[in-house]
């Protein structure tokens, strides 16, 4: 989580924009999934059997804001 804030914090000192992140459809990344829905982004994509069948490339997407 202490990453992820920096990261957002950069994008923001550099004027912003949207941050997107990756990660499988897997039971293995069930809690992968929940972390990034709780620091506040929103699945914009699912990609099937990308990675092998049955396993998709799920997205999702912040927008971060310019920060002053």
């Amino acid at each position: 989580r202490a990453l992820l804030t920096l990261v957002e914090r950069a994008i923001g000192a550099r004027g912003g924009g949207s941050l997107y992140i990756e990660t499988s459809s897997r039971q293995a990344y069930v809690r992968t999934r929940r972390f990034y829905r709780g620091a506040g982004y929103a699945q914009v994509a699912r990609l099937r059997d990308y990675y092998a069948r049955g396993d998709h490339k799920v997205m999702f997407c912040k927008t971060i804001p310019a920060r002053r």
